[in-house]
C-alpha cells in the first residue's frame, strides 16, 4: 500500500481502503486513519457521551467485563490490546441510539455538536471532560457501635474529584469505576509503602484475597492494610513492611473479611 497518498484526493469526499478512510477534516487535523484508530476513537465518542467518559461505566451498559474494554483503548502496539470487532460494535447499537451506519462513519462526522477536544486526533483513549468524577471515602461506620476500628488514624481524606482521564491513564485495571474508594493510611506498620495520613486507593469490588498483594481488611471489627500472602495449608500470612512488625497467620476461627484490594498508594514526604 505504499501508493496510497498522505492526502485526500483533490475532489473526493471519502475514500475507502481495505485498511484505510481518508475524509476531509477541517482546521488541519490528521487526513489518515486506520480502522483501528477509527474505531477506537467512534468507542471513545460513545463512551464520552453516554458514560460520563469512564471506560467501567461502558463496559456495565454492554455487559463486558471492565479490564476487557479498557484493553479496547490500548495504544495497538501495548500487549493486550483488543480490536473492536463486530460483537462490540453490535452491542453498543444494541444498548446506545447511535446514528445509522455508525461504525463506517468518521469520527468527525459524528454527534458535530460534541465538544472541541473531547476527542484528541492520534491519541483516541485520551479525551477530555468538563464532568469530575468523585472518588469518596471507604465508609466504616460510626465510632460506637458496629463500626470499623482503624487504629491510629491522624484524620481523613474524604475524597477526591478527579477527572475521567485521570481514571483511565492511571487505574487500567479496576472492577469499576463506583467500587473505587479512598483510605487514609493508619498506624506505622507499613512504614515503606505509605505514612500515617497518606491516601490508598482501594478497589472495595474485591473481596477474596485470591492472588497476593496489599489488601484492606478486617480481623475481629478491627481495619488492617497489609500485604497478604496465601500459605498452601497453612493459610494466610499477614506481612507488614515495617519490619519490627511480626508477620502473622490469619486463622479459621478469625472473623476476617477482604475489604478491598489497594490498587495504589500516594507516600508523602514532608519538606
Amino acid at each position: 500500500m505504499n501508493d496510497i497518498p498522505n492526502t485526500i484526493p483533490k475532489g473526493i469526499e471519502k475514500y475507502n481502503t481495505q485498511r484505510t478512510i481518508y475524509t476531509k477534516i477541517p482546521q488541519g487535523n490528521n487526513l489518515l486513519m486506520d480502522d483501528y484508530e477509527r474505531q477506537q476513537a467512534l468507542l471513545a465518542k460513545i463512551r464520552t457521551r453516554f458514560c460520563g467518559g469512564v471506560a467501567s461505566r461502558l463496559a456495565a451498559a454492554i455487559g463486558k467485563d471492565p479490564s476487557y474494554v479498557n484493553r479496547l483503548f490500548y495504544p495497538r502496539e501495548k500487549k493486550g490490546a483488543k480490536g473492536i470487532g463486530p460483537e462490540i460494535q453490535l452491542a453498543t447499537k444494541n444498548v446506545f441510539d447511535l446514528p445509522r451506519g455508525f461504525w463506517d462513519m468518521h469520527p468527525d462526522e459524528v454527534w458535530p455538536d460534541e465538544p472541541s477536544g473531547v476527542v484528541i486526533h492520534g491519541d483516541f483513549g485520551a479525551k477530555k471532560s468538563a464532568l469530575p468524577l468523585r472518588i469518596t471515602q471507604y465508609k466504616t461506620g460510626g465510632a460506637m457501635g458496629d463500626g470499623l476500628v482503624l487504629r491510629e488514624q491522624p484524620g481523613v481524606i474524604q475524597g477526591w474529584d478527579v477527572s475521567p482521564e485521570w481514571v483511565q491513564k492511571n487505574l487500567p485495571y479496576h472492577t469499576s469505576f463506583e467500587n473505587l474508594s479512598i483510605v487514609t493510611g493508619f498506624g506505622d506498620s507499613m512504614l515503606g509503602m505509605f505514612h500515617p495520613g497518606d491516601p490508598l486507593l482501594i478497589d472495595h469490588g474485591i473481596n477474596i484475597c485470591d492472588v497476593d498483594g496489599v489488601y484492606f481488611f478486617r480481623v475481629d471489627g478491627e481495619g488492617f492494610i497489609k500485604r497478604l500472602q496465601r500459605i498452601p495449608g497453612e493459610g494466610i500470612l499477614v506481612i507488614s513492611e515495617n519490619q519490627k512488625y511480626r508477620d502473622w497467620t490469619i486463622k479459621p476461627s478469625m472473623d476476617f473479611a477482604v475489604l478491598g484490594k489497594v490498587l495504589q498508594v500516594w507516600k508523602s514526604e514532608k519538606l
